[in-house]
């Protein structure tokens, strides 16, 4: 599916957001946040460009996307010794 066809502030094209500061911090910083996944799952989405937002508030972006990586990293390690472990995020706020 194409962002294009999603409907204007839905829940779709609200979860494309951590997508775009993941490719943004790829692109600013490839080798401290490597997450290629986030650009190519964008390619396929048929996106190129981020959303206008996101110029004015690249450093947001950036530590939304260090967020995330952290996460992902501490939850990897924790489930490395809890195999069966249930890792749920009940919900993140970002304040700018």
């Amino acid at each position: 599916m194409n962002m294009s066809e999603l409907e204007k502030d839905s829940v779709e094209r609200t979860l494309a957001i951590p997508l775009w500061c993941r490719a943004f911090a790829v692109k600013k910083l490839p080798t401290i946040l490597p997450d290629y996944d986030a650009v190519r799952i964008l390619k396929e989405m048929g996106e190129r460009r981020p959303p206008s937002i996101f110029y004015p508030m690249q450093c947001a972006a950036l530590a939304g996307a260090i967020r995330q990586y952290d996460f992902a990293f501490e939850t990897k390690e924790y489930l490395k010794s809890h195999p069966k472990a249930t890792i749920i995020e009940l919900a993140r706020a970002c304040l700018v």
